[in-house]
Formats: structure tokens, sequence, C-alpha cells
């Protein structure tokens, strides 16, 4: 599942300049994120505390959508990102 659709993905500079002058870094940005997934899933399951934050929304960047203390979740905003469903599963 992709973090953000391609299009999406030249809006944001940050990320532009992750993928470099040819872009070739964009394809990579999008083959990491299961094995991002897979390591806040053990953040979870290993940290006394996890704050997850979803900027997907360019007009609200850094949004709080779920607290973890001790692999227990402890608060959670809906609607749930796309993205972060299945970890929460």
């Amino acid at each position: 599942m992709p973090l953000m659709e391609f299009a999406e993905f030249d809006r944001r500079p940050i990320l532009v300049a992750i993928a470099g002058p040819n872009g070739a870094g964009k394809t990579t940005f999008f083959q990491r994120f299961p094995r991002t997934l897979a390591n806040l899933q053990a953040a979870i399951a290993r940290l006394p505390h996890v704050l997850i934050y979803d900027n997907s929304d360019l007009n609200v960047p850094y949004h709080l959508v779920a607290v973890f203390d001790h692999g227990q979740l402890r608060h959670r905003e809906e609607p749930i990102p796309e993205w972060l469903r299945p970890v929460l599963a």
C-alpha cells in the first residue's frame, strides 16, 4: 500500500529533494514503506510510549492520530488514515 500517490509525492518539496534531480529516489521511497510500517509495529511492541502522527493532509501537518503506552492503544483519532489501518489491525 503506497503512502501517497506519485502525484502527491511531487507536491512535497522534501520528498522531491530526497528523490534527487532525476527522481530515481521516488521508487525507492515507495519500496521502503512496507519496511517502515514493520518498524512502526516493532516500535509499538518494544517502546514504552509511541506517538503516531499523520502528515497526509498538507493543510493539517503533524496531526496526532494514535498513542500507544507499553504496546496498548490509549488514544486513536477518527478517521484512521488508510496507511495506519494495517498497523492497528
